[in-house]
């Protein structure tokens, strides 16, 4: 879910308030408040950043659509990446509820599951994206794509689609026979009820924009108490934390949170900018709000940086951190800062070779973190026990390794099934290799903009994330729109 935050600071980037303020100059008084301020105006589908980048990618789980409460009305349920530097980032749509509001941070918690409407018709938005049509002849690689684990992947996807209407529902329950393992009945299922369309390369700039990077769970060792080993704290959402809604006054900006701190003056309370992260560590300001202890302070940052992972306890079980808010700062990227510090070349600043220049200057570890003002707190997800989920995605659904991708939902509706054509790198060193995957599009990202701009995911733990870390190809994404669906 490579993805902090696509934090606008609004004296750093005002890309979202400007295009607000063109639908709604009555917003122009707004503006001038929250600069002076000091605070931020992030969006609601806050993200992890890349390792070299300003933006970042999408946090799993942070925008997510309840998981359905009947599973045999539809079928059985179940990096970082890099980005392009300096790129603008376009205002991203509400897509639903936030699963952690309206309900303490940080709890394990089922949310509310709706009932499934087979008279309703699916709405999926209009595509901004050209496509040209295609027969499944003409897709060069599918029919080598092995399919293991894709089925898996798009029952998931039912947990989230069945609940938009038809055909989805339809669909849903016809693929509920089908073996998992029949790779052809497979491939007929989704030949027999999609339509290929290739996604045309340009995109709003003229430029193609066919990136395909890589991203993670991370599995960190830890501990829910400090100890002697477990010492670097994990934190939940801290009580004094304001998360304003805007959407109320201001519809141009429902997509907007404002962050920071209630602080009484002589003025009478006024919303100040939260602390960074150099001051709530060297302040000890989050004391009391620790969620769970892990041994490395880079690997914790890391983990921030995905935005979701797991934490293997003592005992052998695991505890799942999804995203549940951030301090309102600005993500600022560490690579780059060593970059531009002469320290590493571009080429070097990859999540290993952040790793590498650290074990060479430990003594300049805080320098380096605290570069990034951005902090991420966490929230406790429900135990799973099968260990093929991965963390929740944008659409609100496990995301399945090698199967699970983030896209731009501007071109690729969330859900939708996808051939994505790209290389990968190969495993222990080995040379890149190309492949075609039938993939779903079931996360998304503030760095993945642009019709061919993706982030596979490429599972959990230390190998996923080594991959991951070294992925950044060209790609294409040829969207299979179900056959029935209307006005996508």
């Amino acid at each position: 879910m490579s993805h902090i935050v696509l934090n606008s600071f609004l004296y750093r980037s005002l890309a979202g308030l400007r295009r607000a303020l063109r639908l709604c100059p009555s917003l122009f008084g707004l503006g001038i408040l929250i600069a002076a301020s000091g605070c931020s105006l992030t969006p609601v589908e806050q993200a992890a950043a890349p390792i070299v980048g300003g933006e970042g990618r999408a946090t799993p789980g942070t925008i997510a659509q309840p998981r359905q409460a009947e599973p045999s009305q539809v079928s059985e349920s179940t990096g970082a990446a890099t980005s392009e530097p300096g790129r603008e980032v376009a205002e991203k749509p509400d897509l639903g509820p936030r699963m952690d509001e309206g309900r303490a941070i940080g709890g394990v918690a089922e949310p509310a599951r709706p009932v499934i409407d087979p008279n309703r018709q699916a709405s999926l938005g209009k595509s901004i994206g050209q496509f040209q049509a295609l027969s499944f002849d003409q897709l060069e690689g599918w029919r080598e794509d092995p399919l293991d684990d894709a089925l898996l992947a798009w029952r998931r996807n039912c947990e989230a689609m069945a609940l938009k209407g038809q055909p989805f529902v339809r669909l849903c329950k016809e693929s509920a026979g089908i073996d998992w393992q029949d790779a052809q009945a497979i491939r007929r299922f989704f030949e027999a009820n999609f339509e290929p369309r290739r996604l045309l390369t340009a995109g709003p700039s003229g430029r193609n924009q066919n990136t395909i990077t890589g991203y993670y769970e991370p599995v960190l060792k830890g501990s829910r108490t400090a100890s002697e080993v477990y010492r670097v704290p994990l934190y939940k959402t801290p009580t004094d934390l304001v998360t304003v809604k805007l959407e109320r006054q201001y519809p141009a900006l429902q997509s907007y949170r404002l962050r920071g701190r209630l602080v009484q003056t002589e003025n009478g309370p006024e919303i100040q900018p939260y602390p960074s992260r150099a001051e709530l560590d060297n302040q000890g300001l989050l004391k009391g709000h620790e969620i769970a202890w892990v041994a490395d302070p880079v690997e914790a940052f890391f983990l921030q940086i995905q935005g979701s992972g797991k934490v293997q306890l003592e005992d052998g079980s695991y505890m799942r951190l999804g995203y549940a808010n951030q301090n309102g700062h600005p993500y600022v990227s560490i690579g780059r800062w060593l970059v531009n510090q002469g320290e590493l070349t571009l080429a070097q600043a990859s999540m290993q070779g952040i790793q590498a220049w650290l074990a060479r200057n430990p003594h300049r570890q805080n320098e380096l973190l605290h570069q990034n003002p951005s902090m991420v707190f966490f929230r406790e997800l429900p135990p799973t026990t099968d260990p093929t989920e991965g963390p929740l995605g944008s659409l609100g659904v496990p995301l399945t390794a090698k199967r699970s991708v983030a896209v731009d939902p501007r071109y690729v509706a969330l859900g939708l099934p996808v051939v994505l054509s790209t290389r990968v790198p190969g495993e222990s060193g080995q040379r890149p290799q190309a492949i075609t995957r039938l993939v779903f599009a079931q996360d998304t990202g503030s760095a993945i903009q642009g019709p061919h701009r993706g982030d596979f995911f490429f599972g959990s733990g230390l190998e996923a994330g080594q991959r991951a870390g070294r992925m950044k190809y060209d790609g294409e994404m040829v969207v299979l729109i179900p056959k029935g669906l209307q006005g996508y």
